[in-house]
C-alpha cells in the first residue's frame, strides 16, 4: 500500500521563507549543474526499457503508481484536454485563459513552482476558471539526474507554491521532458514508481503541439489535431518562450475540434479520477500537518476521493 504524504499547512511567511532559502540553494546548484531549462530543450537519449511492464509502455497515458501493480488510464474516445506546461506566465497564461474562456473549455496548466510562487495571483485565476492544477516541479529539472532527497523538495516547495496561492494541493505530476508513456525508459519508470509511493498520479500526454518549435500557426494546429480518434492529452505551454503562435493556434484548433465531435475535458474529469485539487484536511497534531488526497480505490467515471492520513 502507498504509503500517505503530509505537507505542512501553508502560509505565505512559510511560502516566503521556504521560497527564498530553498529557492537560492536551487538557484546556486542550478547555475552549477546546468539544470535549468524548459521543455523545448529537450531531455537526454533514451536508456533501456526493459523494466517496464507491458500495461504500462502499452497502457494510457495517465500513470498511476499509487496502486501495486502499477495501471494506466486510458482517455475516452474523441476527449481531449488540453494541458499546459511551464507556467504560469504572466504574458501568455492570460491570453490563453482568455481563448479557453471564448471558447468555453477546460485546461489542465502544471505549473513550475518558481513561477507559481511569483505569480499566485496567475493560479487562482486558473483555477476560478474551472482548470486544474498539476505541478511541473520548481526549477524544472530533468528528474532521472537528480537526488531522490532533491525530486522530493522540487515537488514538496511547489505544493506549497499551489497551496499558498489557492489553499489547495493536487496530486497530478507532470515530470519535465516526459512525453509519451511509450517513451519512458527504465529511469523514467522509476521516477513515476517513485512519484506513485508518495501519493503523485503522473499525466504524460498523448499528442504533441510542438509549439516550442514556433514554426508558425499552422504547424501547431496540424500537429495537434489527432490523426483517429483516439482520444488523450496534448501537450501545449503556456511559459517558456514566445507564446503568441500557441494562442493563435488555440483559437482555430479548439472550434475545429469541435465541429469534428470532440469533448474537451481536464485531465482528471476525463478519465473518471477525482478531482486532483484538494484542501489541505485540518489535524490537531503540531504544526497542523494536512493529509495529502489520492485514490485507495481504481477510480470509477464519477470518481470519488478520500485521503489517508
Amino acid at each position: 500500500m502507498s504509503r500517505s504524504r503530509h505537507v505542512p499547512r501553508p502560509s505565505w511567511f512559510l511560502v516566503l521563507i521556504a521560497f527564498l532559502t530553498f529557492g537560492a540553494i536551487l538557484l546556486v546548484n542550478g547555475i552549477v549543474n546546468a539544470e535549468f531549462g524548459n521543455d523545448a530543450e529537450g531531455a537526454g537519449d533514451r536508456g533501456p526499457d526493459g523494466a517496464i511492464p507491458a500495461v504500462v509502455s502499452e497502457g494510457g497515458s495517465v500513470v498511476d503508481a499509487t496502486h501495486d501493480p502499477v495501471r494506466t488510464i486510458r482517455y475516452p474516445a474523441k476527449t481531449i484536454a488540453l494541458s499546459f506546461d511551464d507556467g504560469p506566465d504572466p504574458l501568455w497564461t492570460p491570453q490563453v485563459l482568455a481563448v479557453l474562456k471564448k471558447h468555453q473549455v477546460p485546461g489542465t496548466f502544471f505549473v513550475l513552482g518558481s513561477q507559481a510562487a511569483k505569480h499566485p495571483q496567475l493560479v487562482r485565476d486558473i483555477r476560478a476558471q474551472g482548470s486544474e492544477i498539476g505541478l511541473h516541479t520548481f526549477t524544472h529539472p530533468d528528474l532521472t539526474h537528480i537526488a531522490p532527497n532533491r525530486v522530493e523538495r522540487e515537488l514538496t516547495l511547489t505544493q506549497f507554491a499551489v497551496a499558498g496561492a489557492t489553499g489547495e494541493i493536487t496530486y497530478l505530476v507532470r515530470p519535465p521532458y516526459s512525453s509519451r508513456v511509450d517513451a519512458l525508459d527504465d529511469e523514467d519508470y522509476d521516477i513515476v514508481q517513485s512519484l506513485g509511493k508518495d501519493g503523485y498520479i503522473t499525466a504524460l500526454t498523448d499528442f504533441d503541439s510542438r509549439d516550442w518549435e514556433r514554426k508558425g500557426v499552422d504547424r501547431i494546429v496540424a500537429s495537434s489535431t489527432p490523426e483517429n480518434d483516439a482520444g488523450g492529452s496534448l501537450l501545449l505551454h503556456d511559459a517558456g518562450g514566445e507564446r503568441s503562435q500557441t494562442v493563435a493556434a488555440l483559437d482555430r484548433l479548439i472550434p475545429q475540434l469541435k465541429a469534428q465531435g470532440w469533448t474537451f475535458s481536464t485531465t482528471s474529469r476525463a478519465v473518471g479520477l477525482p478531482r486532483p485539487t484538494t484542501r489541505p484536511a485540518p489535524s490537531t497534531s503540531s504544526p497542523a500537518p494536512s493529509c495529502w488526497p489520492r485514490p485507495r480505490s481504481p477510480p470509477t467515471r464519477s470518481g470519488s476521493s478520500s485521503g489517508v492520513c
